[in-house]
């Protein structure tokens, strides 16, 4: 696996583990860190498609 798509793999796990602590805190769920977490982890995923995406057809 690249350096690059490695990092954004372990940037997505951490987005996923906090996006379950946030849903599972005993404090007051908070819908804006909420949506923050969400955004930024769909944000990862899509450059990671397109990392893969790019790799896989050879495109410079």
């Amino acid at each position: 696996m690249f350096p690059f798509s490695y990092r954004l793999t372990r940037l997505h796990s951490r987005l996923d583990t906090a996006i379950r602590r946030e849903q599972e805190s005993w404090r007051p769920l908070n819908p804006w860190r909420l949506l923050r977490l969400k955004k930024l982890k769909l944000l990862v995923k899509d450059r990671l498609r397109r990392v893969h995406e790019h790799h896989l057809h050879g495109i410079a």
